[in-house]
């Protein structure tokens, strides 16, 4: 890697396009910078590397780059663009934007940018495209440059006056290689940067592979006609299925809190979201009906979205379903109980629900049917979905479960898994996003919102439409719908053995007693798969294809991954797990690994792991971006003991933070029992958990603490 040069910079480049037609420029040209984070209000960039063509050079100046950049420019036609790739735009592009003054911004929220267009240059994300860090893209894509690490101690403060070692040099230069390397690949299955092609995000890939094969199986007309015909444009049934839609089921049994619990069983259901979108029916075009005749468009099989509005509703099991920010409360707070964000019990309350839901609601809680009200309400015919659609997924899940394991396939065994995973995700875009507006001069982001009538008639008359938004509401009410009947069944036997669920796992107690109520599930799987089968016409190992070791997997049935030795958990996302490997982590808003090598570390790893632990800022591996605004200048002393005096601009700056296990006073007095008005219906359960020997101590716990 060589000192930025302009001649030799420009003298890199080709500028040759794709074809004559090509709004493009074939060159390959990766950018990357390293930044200090002097404070949270001070941060700035000390060096920046680019590859042109794989030729290298570094910079230690804005006013290098911006140089660069513009002679570019100069070399360009307009109407055409040089892609210049960033991992991770979002956070180069906080201190570009005090740089250029840039023509075009397109960015999914604030910060986090797609793309920038400046004159005939483009900064187009990389990570947005591939979904993976640096590290793994160079590992998974066997790329002959891999990432380097720990030659560049980002704790230490440098500016552009610290003399950089060629250890270091070598680890910049590393960075924009492997993303070289990453775009000559792409390049070689998209043959073009048009975004048509080489699409923007990671679920664009699987939308062009689905585009591809509807043409290819003649099924793109049909396909379109269905968007066209059932596509809603109705405001209010559109805002309807936003409230309706919802993620997986993540909630912890509230009794088993706190508890230190051994031999749980941990079960899993295979490509649970790809298994709901071949075996359903889904509904079509909606229309309008009565509150009367609610339950009779239910009974005929139908879909059925309502606004449903419940009185005195108390949760008969400990274990609820309902989630709080998606209920609009009638009554006073204190007629309201949490289960750390589910309903356990409120007063009156009005909730958005498809049939799915309600029959759920139906079984899990109790409530004064008399009074019960539909208020708006929509119906639809359900099918099944299109069958190139179908032939896509199978195809996916096919060659994800044969193809696992051969080491001279392992990158398209990647590519076509990580398609398989975003099938679901190309089922849920919302179609009224806001436009996400920057402002150069004020260096704000403004949401803008669309016009809902104009938006949702362009998706139904676009010719790249080919999916319905309801089709993706109803996909994750299935499988919500369906693992809670899983664990209704454990419930209904011993409320006690179903300790957690996790979108598409369960963790149990006592499995033996549930193993044939599960092998009878996949016996129901293996019917609706064969339904499936029937219909479309597809081959059966598209259905239940053979791994390298010559056993069947069939898709969406349950996985039994073990018995863990030891399980604990603290509510949602807070869990840890002993297994013949060792300890393990999973905790929101903290590194897996951080924490399980925290515990790991302590006397007592399980009593460790409690409300109120704390990991420092050298443990937690936890980081703080702080977004920085031009300051006054600073006279700064690097780590060998130069200084510079540094005016810093826009930025972020990235700092280690602490971590802290927290919970809200109302969760934890709802674990211990001591809200006042509240009536624990399972109090007789307690009893027998302690009779039983498995004595919740989380109360005890936390009373002690004072």
């Amino acid at each position: 890697m060589v000192k930025y040069n302009p001649v030799q910079c420009t003298g890199a480049m080709t500028f040759d396009t794709f074809g004559e037609k090509s709004k493009y420029y074939s060159d390959i040209v990766c950018f990357d910078i390293e930044t200090t984070s002097y404070s949270e209000k001070v941060a700035f960039m000390y060096v920046w590397q680019i590859s042109i063509n794989g030729e290298t050079f570094y910079g230690r100046t804005w006013s290098e780059f911006y140089e660069l950049v513009n002679l570019i420019n100069t070399y360009t036609e307009d109407g055409k663009k040089v892609i210049i790739w960033v991992h991770n735009l979002s956070f180069e592009f906080s201190f570009l934007e005090g740089v250029f003054k840039f023509d075009k911004v397109f960015a999914t929220s604030a910060h986090k940018v797609v793309y920038a267009d400046y004159k005939n240059v483009r900064f187009r994300c990389t990570y947005m495209m591939s979904n993976k860090s640096l590290a793994s893209i160079a590992k998974d894509y066997k790329l002959p440059v891999q990432k380097l690490k720990g030659d560049l101690d980002y704790r230490l403060c440098r500016h552009s006056l610290t003399p950089l070692t060629e250890q270091e040099l070598k680890y910049c230069e590393n960075d924009v290689l492997v993303l070289h390397h990453y775009i000559k690949h792409m390049l070689t299955e998209c043959g073009t940067f048009s975004t048509s092609q080489m699409p923007l995000t990671s679920t664009g890939f699987v939308r062009k592979l689905i585009r591809s094969n509807a043409q290819k199986d003649k099924q793109y007309g049909v396909m379109r006609k269905i968007v066209k015909d059932c596509s809603p444009v109705d405001s209010v049934l559109y805002h309807m299925l936003q409230r309706a839609f919802g993620g997986g089921q993540t909630h912890a049994n509230y009794l088993r809190i706190g508890e230190e619990i051994e031999n749980v069983t941990s079960l899993d259901k295979k490509s649970f979201y790809p298994a709901a979108i071949v075996k359903h029916l889904y509904p079509q075009k909606f229309h309008a009906i009565k509150p009367s005749a609610y339950f009779r468009e239910i009974a005929r099989g139908k879909a059925v979205i309502a606004d449903v509005e419940f009185y005195d509703l108390e949760c008969k099991y400990p274990f609820c379903t309902i989630s709080s920010h998606k209920c609009q409360f009638m009554c006073s707070k204190e007629d309201i109980t949490l289960d750390n964000g589910k309903v356990y019990k409120a007063k009156h309350l009005i909730i958005t629900l498809t049939e799915l839901d309600f029959d759920t609601i139906d079984k899990y809680y109790k409530y004064d049917k008399k009074r019960l009200k539909i208020g708006h309400a929509y119906s639809a015919i359900k099918k099944r979905l299109p069958k190139t659609f179908i032939k896509s997924v199978l195809e996916l899940y096919r060659d994800k479960t044969e193809l696992k394991g051969i080491e001279e396939m392992e990158l398209v065994y990647m590519y076509r898994k990580k398609l398989l995973n975003s099938t679901f995700g190309m089922c849920v875009t919302d179609l009224l996003q806001d436009s996400i507006l920057f402002d150069n001069d004020t260096h704000k982001w403004q949401p803008q919102a669309p016009n809902t009538i104009s938006t949702l008639e362009d998706y139904r008359t676009n010719f790249t439409s080919l999916l319905l938004y309801q089709t993706g509401v109803y996909i994750t009410a299935y499988c919500r719908h369906e693992i809670l009947e899983n664990d209704l069944y454990i419930l209904q036997k011993e409320p006690l053995d179903l300790i957690y669920n996790d979108t598409d796992s369960i963790k149990c107690e006592n499995f033996e007693l549930y193993a044939d109520y599960f092998a009878e599930y996949d016996n129901k799987v293996r019917k609706q798969m064969q339904e499936s089968c029937k219909y479309y016409g597809f081959p059966w190992d598209w259905y239940e294809p053979t791994d390298q070791k010559g056993r069947k997997h069939l898709l969406g049935t349950m996985d039994n991954e073990g018995t863990y030795l030891k399980f604990k958990t603290l509510g949602a996302k807070r869990y840890i797990y002993t297994d013949e490997n060792g300890l393990h982590a999973t905790v929101a808003g903290c590194p897996k690994k951080a924490m399980a090598e925290y515990l790991s570390a302590q006397k007592d790893s399980y009593t460790a792991f409690n409300i109120g632990l704390k990991l420092d800022e050298n443990a937690s591996g936890k980081m703080c971006h702080h977004y920085t605004k031009p300051s006054e200048m600073v006279v700064c002393t690097d780590y060998l003991g130069n200084k510079a005096e540094v005016t810093p601009g826009y930025g972020t700056s990235i700092l280690p933070t602490s971590f802290e296990m927290n919970m809200s006073a109302s969760f934890r007095d709802f674990i211990c029992g001591v809200i006042p008005h509240m009536e624990l219906n399972n109090s007789h359960r307690l009893d027998n958990a302690r009779k039983m020997g498995k004595v919740n101590t989380f109360k005890q716990d936390y009373m002690k603490r004072g």
